[in-house]
């Protein structure tokens, strides 16, 4: 496709939860395959020494961990598909990683042991499929900043007050 060629018109909710399938089934191949067990062997053995000290920490299952994964992958897929400008989609990557990844050693002051690397991967991926897709596209969102940025001029007159005289 030339650079001057008009790009086509998209849409945001069904290339969303594509964009999140795509992310969520991809994690959870990964997490069934065994990828993730180094990490989270790793991360169990920080969790359980200092300064956390878990001594008996409630597990998260893998299924709710999917589900979080599809949620969340879901969630940003939608916000980055809404939102104009690479700077504001990029932001928003970035904002979802750093809160994924703070809620983990929050989750561990509770006794709460998340290994949020399905999540994360969903995450990831949907985003840049989100972003690769929202730059092939001309979104809804892109028109309305369009129609934002045009000019107008506003031709405004005053009218002179009269001057009050003063009284000695």
């Amino acid at each position: 496709m030339h650079s001057d060629a008009p790009k086509p018109n998209g849409t945001v909710v069904v290339p969303a939860t594509l964009c999140a399938l795509t992310g969520s089934v991809l994690a959870v191949g990964m997490e069934l395959m065994g990828f993730f067990r180094p990490i989270e062997t790793l991360l169990h053995k920080i969790w359980l020494g200092e300064p956390f000290l878990i001594s008996e920490p409630v597990v998260v299952m893998n299924y709710v961990n999917w589900g979080i994964a599809f949620v969340v992958s879901w969630l940003v897929a939608l916000v980055v598909l809404d939102s104009a400008n690479l700077w504001r989609r990029l932001l928003i990557g970035a904002i979802s990683l750093v809160l994924l990844i703070g809620a983990v050693p929050c989750l561990v002051l509770w006794d709460v042991e998340w290994m949020a690397m399905v999540p994360l991967l969903a995450l990831m991926w949907t985003w840049c499929c989100a972003l690769v897709y929202a730059s092939q596209h001309r979104m809804p969102c892109d028109k309305l900043a369009e129609v934002r940025t045009k000019s107008v001029e506003l031709k405004v007159e005053t009218i002179p007050f009269p001057a009050k005289e003063r009284v000695n």
